[in-house]
């Protein structure tokens, strides 16, 4: 699956790539502040960006956006790097941040490397959404709740204690000590560190690889790809498993049942215990 991810996104993303001549690199920077209203949302629209989001001690979203443009000639990267632009507005529910790209009407193609970062700081209590294509998400300490969505690209969360829904195609996410999770994924590489709560996830042609650090619930529906469970509380909550023609590797109190292309586990403790149900097809499920 890594191996396919890189190289769709190899094909996928166009870059100029310049050999052994230098290159000249022109940059525009930006820094704007709108001050934070109680029950207020952020949302962010990437294209191409590199999107850090973080949660502050601050009262105002803060916004610093940096536009790169390389090229062995200067002439050139200092007239391309004016394609790239943004907008920083608030509306009565919201703040809206977004990137794009215009290109005047007689030019065909863009012949500098490009890249834009966007480093916000938003305050606690701002829930986020982000929506990015060809790029990397970055978003660390949100607690009030994060809507994300990823395309050709990477989605990384860190310590957000707030509810986590993310929907994703050909992309790489990496969630770290979360309690709750949504996800739909599709062409995904999906890591989840340290987590104790709900997790529910649905995709096809994906792996994921969850550690957890307690009792988790929810459901895991996959179809085409493996599932690697490790650090469960076995002998403290329930599991439902069934495999279609695919296989299950677990620890012998795991007792698996094998119906013509069917594998299953039915480890049903007591019906008080949190339930945890997973459903694959063509793929491998391993519980460490």
């Amino acid at each position: 699956m890594k191996n396919l991810l890189f190289l769709v996104l190899v094909l996928s993303f166009p870059v100029m790539v310049f050999s052994q001549q230098k290159v000249e690199v022109v940059t525009k920077q930006y820094e704007r502040r709108i001050p934070f209203k109680n029950g207020e949302s952020i949302e962010v629209k990437g294209e191409k960006a590199n999107i850090s989001i973080e949660e502050y001690n601050g009262n105002e979203v803060v916004l610093i956006v940096t536009f790169t443009a390389r090229h062995p000639e200067k002439a050139i990267a200092d007239m391309e790097l004016n394609y790239m632009r943004y907008t920083f507005q608030n509306t009565k529910t919201q703040v809206q941040v977004d990137n794009y790209f215009v290109l005047p009407k007689n030019v065909k193609k863009v012949n500098s490397n490009l890249q834009a970062e966007l480093l916000i700081q938003v305050p606690k209590g701002v829930s986020v959404k982000t929506y990015n294509y060809f790029g990397t998400t970055v978003i660390k300490n949100v607690t009030s709740g994060i809507i994300a969505s990823s395309e050709y690209g990477s989605l990384t969360l860190e310590n957000c204690s707030g509810p986590i829904k993310a929907q994703t195609n050909f992309s790489e996410i990496k969630i770290f000590n979360p309690t709750y999770v949504f996800i739909l994924a599709n062409n995904s590489e999906l890591t989840i560190s340290g987590i104790s709560g709900e997790l529910n996830f649905s995709g096809e042609n994906s792996d994921i690889n969850v550690n957890a650090s307690g009792i988790i619930k929810g459901s895991i529906e996959l179809k085409n790809g493996d599932i690697r469970l490790t650090g469960l509380a076995l002998s403290k909550q329930s599991f439902e498993i069934v495999s279609n023609n695919g296989r299950i590797e677990a620890p012998v109190q795991l007792k698996t049942v094998k119906e013509n292309n069917f594998t299953k586990v039915n480890h049903q403790l007591n019906s008080a215990l949190p339930l945890f149900k997973i459903n694959s097809s063509f793929g491998k499920i391993l519980i460490l």
